[in-house]
């Protein structure tokens, strides 16, 4: 049953996560976080046991493009654009096919 509360409770981080890239992008750093909370249809408690602030939220949100640009790295490492893609990536962009 611990096992289902984590993986529960990861989704819930993950989605939180998701939402703040996604609302951060459209609305800024300034949005008000119940806006988050609502994208990943995670109650105000939810979002702030999560995350401290929204420092921590924005942080968590630069580590998930950095893995993402990372992965890229790793899985385009012998492309000739490899450095582009990443650029790409870490820009926004989510179709890597130039």
């Amino acid at each position: 049953m611990e096992l289902g509360v984590r993986r529960d409770a990861k989704d819930r981080r993950e989605r939180i996560v998701a939402a703040a890239a996604t609302i951060f992008a459209r609305h800024g750093y300034a949005v008000a976080l119940d806006a988050i909370a609502a994208e990943a249809s995670v109650g105000r408690t939810t979002l702030y046991r999560n995350f401290a602030d929204r420092y921590a939220l924005a942080l968590a949100v630069m580590e998930r493009r950095i893995e993402d640009v990372a992965a890229i790295a790793d899985e385009h490492h012998d492309r000739p654009d490899t450095f582009l893609l990443m650029v790409r990536k870490s820009a926004g962009g989510a179709d890597l096919r130039w």
